[in-house]
Parts: C-alpha cells; structure tokens; sequence
C-alpha cells in the first residue's frame, strides 16, 4: 500500500463562520480522534488535500507540532456541488489493531450471459465492509464476472478478498447478477367510444302521472242551455 505523508497546523478557532473564514484563506479544517487521545482540531492546506484524495489512499502519515502520527481518513464532507473539500475526520491508528471500514467493489469483465445470451448486468453493491490492519487496507475489490451467465447471481461468497482482508458482510448477499431486460408492455388503446342514442327531451310526466303515459286531450267544457222564455 502507498504511503502519503501530509502536514497541518494545529487550530485555534472553532465554529461554523471562523472555519468559514479558514477556508477563505485555503485552509481546510479537520480533527484527528482516537482512542486513547483527545480529540486534535488541526488544518490543513487546501492544495494538500486535493493531493492527497487525488492519490486514493486511506492511511496517512499526518505530521503536526506534536510529532507524526499514522491515520486513517475516516469521513470527508464536501460542499454541495461537491468540487471542495469542508472538513476532514482523521482516526488514529496503531498498526496491531485492525481496523474496520468500507471499501470499493469493482466488477471487471463482461459476462457470457451479456456477450452470447443477450442479458444485462446489474450491480446491487458497490461498498463492501472489510475487516484489516492498516498495512492491508486494499484500495478496492475487484471482482471477475465474465463468467457470469444468464440468470446467475455473484454473491459475496464468491469474491475473493485480498491477503489479511476479510469482507463482513453477509455471505448470501447478492452484489451482482445478469437478466434479460425487462421490456414494458404499451397499455392497449382505449376503444372509441360509438354513437349514442340522441335524447329525447318530452314533457315532464305531472305528479301521480306514471312516466311514459301519453297526455290524453282536455275534453271540451259542457255549455248549459239557457231558458226559454214563455
């Protein structure tokens, strides 16, 4: 594994605007933690850091004031677009005692079930948690799926781990597998609807009148006879 040696300067202020102020000046605010010191509040130059994220290597040997000391980069947090460094998290590390963390996974090759079965390869996983020394860490896991046919599943017990690595998580956990894709089916057209009947607007049927009775006629009104006169 390579090594990175970085140096910082112990710091004084704390808080959201006095970091902010830091930064302004092409420093990036960081602390150091372990268990069996306090906790350090240090900075380091912005151009050191891109540097050393820009290599892609966890441990770190960090000089301050106080000495040098062998760390290991636990958390970076980004601004929200995500192009500069806010603030570092170091632990500190004693090289007999292993260390737990996330590591990559990457799946190299293209699988027969791809090439010759017309599937897709899917990755469900791409961090894997790995149990090491610090002189083990690996800079990821890589995985040869070439073989993978149509249908098949690689699960974590089929990865191999480098020397001194060993991968937590559950042996059954799927991190890949090849399918054929899955097409969607178009909805079928709506029927048109056909013509309707037009309404027939009528009178509408009196109180106590049953509906569709015809209107029979009025009869004509009875004229009484006058007297004659005798």
């Amino acid at each position: 594994m390579k090594k990175i040696a970085v140096r910082a300067d112990s710091r004084s202020v704390h808080g959201s605007a006095r970091c902010r102020k830091l930064r302004y000046q092409g420093l990036v605010p960081a602390v150091v933690y372990g268990r069996k010191i306090q906790p350090q509040s240090i900075q380091l130059k912005d151009a050191d850091v891109v540097e050393m994220l820009r290599q892609g290597q966890r441990m770190v040997d960090l000089t301050t004031p106080a000495g040098t000391q062998k760390v290991f980069i636990r958390e970076v947090q980004y601004n929200a677009t995500g192009d500069r460094v806010l603030h570092i998290d170091f632990n500190q590390v004693a090289m007999d005692e292993e260390l737990t963390l996330d590591v990559a996974l990457e799946l190299t090759g293209k699988p027969v079930g791809v090439t010759a079965e017309a599937g897709v390869l899917s990755q469900f996983v791409k961090v894997l948690p790995v149990r090491c020394l610090p002189d083990a860490i690996p800079e990821k896991i890589t995985a040869d799926v070439s073989g993978l046919k149509l249908d098949e599943n690689l699960h974590v017990r089929d990865l191999k781990a480098p020397a001194g690595v060993t991968i937590t998580a559950a042996p059954e956990l799927v991190v890949a597998s090849v399918r054929l894709p899955v097409v969607e089916e178009a909805a079928p057209a709506a029927a048109e609807p056909g013509p309707t009947e037009p309404e027939v607007i009528g009178r509408k049927p009196a109180e106590g009148e049953a509906e569709g009775e015809e209107e029979k006629p009025a009869k004509p009104a009875k004229t009484e006879k006058s007297e004659e006169k005798k």
